[in-house]
């Protein structure tokens, strides 16, 4: 049940937010671009900041995935 929870959300974020080649990406292409990113979470003035290393191949569009997502609209 939990495997198809994770396969749902890889799907719906890469149809929302995800564009170019990662929009066409396999599951596995998408997870171990996106989820698998050396990432680090700092906090500061009450926020989280999650940085990625400007190194990473794919920072860019990890950003333009984030920038996407709390683009959309509120539900409800």
């Amino acid at each position: 049940m939990l495997h198809g929870v994770a396969d749902d959300l890889l799907a719906w974020t890469r149809l929302l937010a995800c564009d170019g080649e990662l929009a066409k990406a396999e599951p596995k292409t998408l997870q171990d671009r996106v989820l698998h990113a050396p990432a680090s979470l700092t906090h500061g003035s009450r926020r989280c900041w999650l940085n990625f290393p400007p190194t990473w191949p794919w920072t860019n569009q990890i950003v333009a995935i984030f920038a996407c997502i709390q683009a959309l609209p509120r539900p409800g």
